[in-house]
């Protein structure tokens, strides 16, 4: 090997040196980027070269084989894992969260107590049938009780609204994602098939990915050329290489689970049709759909179950009695048609609305001081009416606010534990694949000193190419 061997290893050093700088440099600006990954440039021994007639093997330089990223899968995978189960108990949070709202009765009367004053004005009818201020009194406590159950319901329904407006803003949003990893997986296969570095580009992958997976369960593997394939539990893939399926919403009619008519139902592409909304779980859709369909939907079922069982049980009775005009068989109030949605249906009967003079207090006609039938309306309040017999009106309402009150603390100890492991998760991915300033700072001296070494060793070799050029016969 002559001078010029000398100069190409040392041009060889050179350029392995600038790409550390320039790697270590990509390492330093990128310190705080979310989802970053610390790369490493890998450099390795050229080939020896013979030299002279005794055959030495002398080196030949070196080379950069590639310029990796530092990042451990399964570390990404657990991270992804954390951060759906922290999405899906911040969703589940905010709806539960305005649920506790509108059972929370200290600004005010509750259902409850709007009950319990309904019921109490019957007993005092009971004591003075007579007496037309307090006949008066109950027409104006039921038609509160009427409106209080129309008012919770009516919030409940404006949450499942608001439930299905964030599911349209969130389908949109995975179908972004799904673009986008679809486009990154081609992009990086290009650029690898052309020798080129993407470390950048998979990292953008792996964010897109997790930020998928904070919206919906999904899982992931690689095919053979190293493309991501998304897919959806029960549902297949729904990023294949360089092809990805799209995700739409409709209203529809009412269906199981507790979805209220004209709720979103989410379908697929590759669902021939169908709705998919059953067949999504966890993430933020996943706690939408439970919150809106499971839990929202039981605590407006189940007013809606209190509107009906308290009308039916009301009217049986009241039918039996006689007016101070006595009339018979006067429904205290219009039965709902049917359960559901009894509670927004739910009113007076025309009689009652017109006058106060219908409410039924006595057992038998022309009994003016009779009170059997207001003190058995009032006695109403006592029977196990609700749950197949096992639960008054007062202990039936008040299991729906406890319920809430238990699934709300339930989530805030799973949101707390979710958040803890993502911390968690977060440090040991900081250490293998985040990027420390000191240790960066260390590479860019070290890659400077060989920068400067290998400049020294070219320098050397043209002033020993320049000594034989200047030697005479």
């Amino acid at each position: 090997m002559g001078m010029l061997g000398a100069m190409h290893i040392g041009r060889s050093g050179l350029s392995a040196a600038q790409a550390g700088v320039a790697t270590t440099g990509h390492n330093i600006s990128n310190a705080n980027t979310e989802g970053f990954s610390r790369q490493r440039v890998h450099q390795t021994a050229e080939a020896d070269r013979s030299t002279g007639m005794n055959r030495t093997q002398v080196g030949a330089g070196t080379r950069v084989s590639s310029i990796d990223r530092v990042n451990d899968r399964y570390i990404e995978k657990q991270l992804r894992g954390a951060g759906r189960d922290q999405a899906h108990a911040e969703e589940k949070e905010l709806i539960l969260q305005q649920a506790e709202d509108i059972f929370n009765e200290m600004g005010g009367e509750g259902l409850n107590r709007v009950m319990s004053r309904f019921f109490n004005e019957f007993r005092k009818l009971s004591n003075e049938p007579e007496n037309e201020s307090i006949r008066e009194s109950v027409r104006e406590a039921a038609q509160s009780m009427v409106n209080d159950l129309r008012r919770l319901r009516g919030q409940i329904d404006d949450v499942r609204s608001h439930a299905d407006a964030r599911i349209e803003g969130y389908v949109r949003e995975a179908n972004s994602l799904t673009d986008e990893i679809r486009e990154l997986n081609i992009q990086i296969k290009g650029l690898e098939n052309a020798k080129g570095n993407a470390s950048d580009l998979q990292d953008q992958r792996d964010r897109a990915l997790k930020k998928l997976n904070a919206l919906i369960d999904v899982g992931m593997f690689t095919d053979e050329a190293g493309g991501y394939v998304v897919d959806v539990k029960g549902l297949g893939p729904v990023v294949t290489g360089g092809q990805s399926e799209k995700f739409t919403v409709n209203r529809t009619p009412s269906g199981e689970a507790g979805k209220a008519a004209n709720a979103l139902d989410i379908f697929l592409d590759n669902a021939r049709g169908d709705p998919v909304t059953g067949q999504i779980s966890g993430g933020r859709l996943g706690a939408l759909i439970e919150a809106r369909d499971q839990v929202m939907g039981t605590i407006s079922g189940r007013l809606d179950d209190i509107a009906f069982e308290l009308s039916r049980a009301v009217n049986e009775v009241h039918r039996l009695g006689f007016t101070r005009d006595g009339m018979t068989q006067v429904d205290f109030f219009r039965q709902p048609t049917q359960r559901e949605g009894a509670a927004e249906q739910l009113a007076l009967s025309d009689e009652i609305r017109n006058s106060a003079q219908n409410i039924a207090t006595a057992a038998a006609p022309d009994s003016p001081g009779d009170n059997r039938i207001a003190l058995a309306l009032s006695n109403l309040q006592g029977l196990r009416l609700m749950n197949d017999g096992k639960s008054t009106v007062d202990d039936f309402y008040n299991s729906i606010v406890s319920e809430v009150g238990v699934a709300s603390n339930r989530n805030k100890a799973m949101l707390s534990q979710s958040k803890d492991i993502s911390t968690q998760l977060g440090k040991m991915r900081e250490q293998i694949s985040g990027v420390s300033i000191d240790e960066e700072t260390t590479r860019l001296m070290q890659y400077q000193h060989a920068y400067d070494a290998s400049a020294r060793v070219i320098r050397v070799a043209d002033e020993m190419m320049r000594t034989v050029l200047s030697l005479k016969d």
